[in-house]
């Protein structure tokens, strides 16, 4: 397994979340992250060659960049950790800050 910090896995399981898409992909909102902190994490993920953003779906005056794994073992790694833990069937749109869904009220703490 790769060796990476806790930010960094941070990072890959919010993108290995993601409901709309199969795979490790997702948005990543400057306002729901400390950039000054993140956008640091982010560089190493894509030094690594464990990540890359994909610049057609990102928006950076407006906020946002779409972000995906391509590392292989990461994938397969999250991936697996996937088929172990129960989803929520409704597709949730979880807020990262306060584990509640923001369709729905469900409270995951």
């Amino acid at each position: 397994m790769k060796n990476l910090t806790d930010k960094e896995w941070e990072i890959i399981e919010w993108i290995s979340d993601e409901t709309e898409s199969i795979g490790c992909a997702d948005y990543i909102y400057f306002s729901d992250w400390n950039m000054n902190v993140y956008r640091g994490v982010i560089s190493s993920l894509i030094q690594k060659g464990i990540c890359k953003i994909d610049e057609n779906c990102t928006d950076r005056r407006e906020g946002y960049m779409w972000l995906y794994a391509i590392d292989k073992e990461i994938i397969q790694e999250m991936e697996s950790r996937k088929e172990t833990v129960m989803g929520c069937k409704r597709q949730c749109d979880i807020d990262r800050n306060t584990n509640i869904c923001n369709t729905c009220g469900m409270d995951y703490n």
